[in-house]
């Protein structure tokens, strides 16, 4: 609990310093990227928030029978709450359907490493060696495929709305790969073939994403939301399992497959100017590089 109101106590002052929180009578003056553009008077009025404002003196000191830090354990309570209230605020609606979108994608192959060795060995009557070299195959494609993507998305600079169209279809592929695993009379190595390539693909685009849909004041939050989202189904799904190698990966395949509904939404939702990437000129060409070129008045990009 401790913890929560510290980390809840830093993330509201943040927000408050930086007023990345502006009622809706300057909703006009957000940029694209999520980014407030106050003017003058606008910010002659805003009043300066020290880090070390608790909301209790401004000294960050607890009053009398309080933690010491944030001020009492109700007050440090309430506190989490309204700092998630205020960043939850920030998001889109594309963030969400795009963390549901990978939480999925990474969520139906991860209990695959359970299982599979076991389904390679009873359905297609391999050796314990052959199927576990085998099983390397969809986490080795990561290693020959993320650095041709993140150039490729570099090269092409795709959208926010192509890059969750792209990641969609990668992850809808996942679920039929493993279809075709559980079910079509296929050799096993080209379903894990077609698995690897698409889970990579899913993979490398997921976190090309994230430096772009979330919203730039709190994207290090939003990194560990989502690292700790994908998390969740490879913890919880392993339980749903029946013991039968085919129903089994079936599940995995729905799984796959609501990741891509997900993610379709995602880019449907970019494409209704609601990303929060350059919604006025939509689809915006991104990049690494073009995204450091653009400093406002040709300063540094940690200046920026």
């Amino acid at each position: 609990m401790l913890l929560w109101s510290l980390m809840a106590h830093r993330v509201d002052a943040m927000l408050r310093r930086r007023d990345v929180t502006p009622p809706k009578s300057r909703a006009s003056n957000i940029s694209g990227r999520g980014e407030v553009h106050l003017n003058a008077a606008d910010d002659a009025a805003m009043p300066e928030v020290p880090l070390g404002d608790t909301g209790s003196g401004g000294n960050g000191a607890a009053p009398a029978g309080g933690l010491g830090v944030g001020g009492a354990p109700l007050r440090s309570s309430c506190g989490c709450f309204a700092t998630a209230g205020r960043v939850v605020r920030l998001l889109s609606t594309s963030f969400f359907c795009y963390a549901i979108g990978l939480a999925c994608a990474y969520g139906a192959v991860v209990p695959f490493w359970f299982i599979g060795s076991k389904h390679l060995q009873e359905h297609f009557g391999m050796s314990i060696s052959t199927a576990d070299a085998v099983m390397l195959i969809p986490e080795g494609s990561i290693l020959v495929l993320a650095m041709p993507v993140g150039l490729l998305v570099d090269r092409c600079k795709l959208s926010v709305r192509q890059l969750l169209g792209s990641a969609s279809v990668a992850t809808c592929l996942i679920g039929v790969s493993f279809l075709t695993l559980a079910w079509a009379p296929i050799p096993a190595i080209a379903g894990c073939v077609l698995l690897g390539s698409c889970y990579a693909l899913s993979q490398s685009l997921g976190w090309v994403i994230l430096a772009y849909i979330a919203p730039p004041e709190i994207i290090n939050l939003c990194s560990g939301f989502v690292g700790s989202a994908i998390n969740v189904l490879p913890a919880l799904l392993p339980l749903a399992f029946t013991g039968r190698g085919s129903v089994d990966l079936t599940i995995l395949s729905a799984v796959a497959f609501v990741g891509a509904a997900s993610l379709a939404c995602g880019a449907v939702c970019a494409a209704g100017n609601r990303a929060p990437l350059h919604p006025e000129h939509a689809p915006a060409p991104i990049g690494v590089l073009d995204s450091m070129a653009r400093v406002a008045g040709g300063g540094s990009f940690n200046e920026q």
